[in-house]
């Protein structure tokens, strides 16, 4: 007897736990057969779930902070098929050599010009430049003299913002600089002065060729009459201009720019100062060295009408037709 109720205590201990198994698991899917009130197990899931996602999104963060960002690269340009390219190597390799390494230079500069100028301004011993002109010699351009020697007597502050747009754009704003135009001997000594320090600064092995010619612009303007000191002044922009632009010839190179020492500095020449230029083809200039010092005629007293003696009016009392300027007026002039 007592052997039997051992055995159905037994055995009713081996069934409970999958009765309480069985009413959990009826309570967990009863509503959601029903489509009653969400299970309890849910909202456990739905945390569950959403910490994966954030912790999904905190792995992307990190793997796109780790992984380098790509920027925009120019098109790359096969070198190989430029039609100038075999007689520029051939040309390359009969420079002197100072020619060559600052063509190995500017060539290396060009990769990055505003970086290379920053450098220089860090630099201690950098000479007073123009950050723009620095600019100019990074890049193997031209230097502009009237704006250095506007920067030698400028108290202003380069107050000059940029902002890159790309690989191709940038935009600056800046105030205006002082600019003061060179007319004279000793403001082009001042300005190609302190352009020399600044070359021979970032490109050493231009020195020779910059100091001989600070020597002949030297001599031709302890040469010529002042009075012509503007051709001398033009003169040199048109080389400086011209050795900039061509990277084979450096500024000592005297026989290149014959035709440029005839344009501006010789009377037949076709520059700026020429007499056909200044005065008209055929016609003498009213500013020739045959009226210096002379006052203009005046309008008033040639129609009758100025109220003033020669003495007091500042014009004088003489003929105003062409280059008569007789002491009659024009209706009394034998040529009109």
């Amino acid at each position: 007897m007592l052997d039997e109720i051992d055995v159905e205590r037994q055995r009713a201990q081996s069934q409970e736990p999958s009765g309480t198994l069985d009413v959990r698991h009826s309570l967990s899917t009863g509503p959601r057969q029903t489509g009653g009130t969400p299970e309890l197990g849910e909202p456990s899931e739905r945390r569950i779930k959403g910490k994966g996602r954030r912790a999904e999104s905190e792995e992307s963060e990190e793997q796109e902070d780790i992984l380098p960002v790509a920027k925009r690269k120019r098109s790359s340009v096969n070198e190989d098929l430029f039609p100038w390219g075999p007689s520029s190597i051939i040309l390359r390799e009969a420079l002197p050599p100072d020619l060559r390494s600052t063509l190995t230079l500017l060539e290396d500069w060009a990769n990055d010009p505003n970086f290379v100028v920053r450098k220089i301004l860090l630099s201690p011993g950098c000479p007073d430049f123009p950050p723009d002109q620095w600019a100019n010699i990074v890049k193997g351009l031209a230097i502009d003299l009237d704006k250095v020697l506007g920067a030698h007597y400028s108290t202003e502050v380069d107050t000059k913002h940029s902002h890159d747009i790309g690989d191709l754009f940038q935009i600056a704003i800046k105030l205006p600089k002082q600019t003061k135009a060179i007319k004279s001997h000793g403001d082009w000594v001042i300005a190609f002065g302190k352009t020399l320090q600044a070359t021979t600064f970032a490109l050493p092995q231009r020195s020779t060729e910059y100091s001989a010619w600070f020597s002949y612009m030297s001599q031709l303007f302890a040469s010529i009459r002042p009075s012509f000191h503007d051709r001398i002044i033009e003169f040199d922009k048109a080389m400086c201009l011209r050795a900039a632009n061509q990277k084979h010839i450096r500024l000592n190179d005297f026989a290149r720019f014959e035709d440029l020492h005839t344009i501006y500095l010789s009377s037949y020449g076709m520059g700026p100062n020429s007499p056909d230029i200044s005065g008209g083809k055929g016609q003498k200039s009213n500013k020739g060295p045959s009226n210096a010092g002379q006052r203009e005629p005046c309008h008033k007293w040639n129609r009758g009408t100025c109220d003033k003696s020669a003495a007091q009016c500042k014009y004088e009392h003489c003929c105003n037709h062409r280059n008569c300027r007789g002491s009659h007026r024009r209706s009394d002039c034998p040529s009109s």
